[in-house]
C-alpha cells in the first residue's frame, strides 16, 4: 500500500464495476494497521516541516 500519494474524491465518482474488494469490510484488522501506519507517516511529515 503506497500512502504518500493519495487524493480523495467523491463516494458518487467511484466506477463500481471496477472495485474487486473493499478492504475495509474485508480486511477490517489489515484496514486499521494501514490507517494506523498512514496517521505515523503523516505525523512524521508534519514534524520534519516544522524543524
Amino acid at each position: 500500500m503506497r500512502t504518500h500519494k493519495r487524493t480523495s474524491i467523491h463516494q458518487a465518482s467511484i466506477d463500481k464495476s471496477n472495485i474487486i474488494g473493499d478492504l475495509k469490510t474485508d480486511y477490517e484488522e489489515l484496514f486499521l494497521e494501514i490507517l494506523k501506519k498512514v496517521e505515523e507517516f503523516d505525523n512524521e511529515v508534519i514534524e520534519s516541516a516544522l524543524r
